[in-house]
């Protein structure tokens, strides 16, 4: 088994009210912050509804941690 590598997730809702929702991921954090970047300008977004978050490269690393953030947010 391989060990876990770190990976950054960009995760983007709708509005403060919307949960957290996984938008795209990349082992590199410039990658993951370009395509913040497009996307904002893509959707006219505000940034507040963008969060890049960081975590172990298992999908169940990245889902616990976006689960986390949206219980946290009720």
């Amino acid at each position: 088994m391989s060990k876990a590598r770190q990976y950054f997730t960009l995760l983007i809702r709708n509005s403060k009210a919307e949960p957290w929702a996984i938008h795209s991921g990349d082992y590199a954090l410039r990658v993951v912050e370009r395509k913040t970047m497009d996307w904002l300008v893509e959707q006219l977004e505000l940034e507040s509804n963008t969060k890049i978050i960081i975590t172990d490269d298992t999908q169940a690393a990245v889902d616990a941690a976006v689960a986390k953030l949206n219980s946290a947010a009720l």
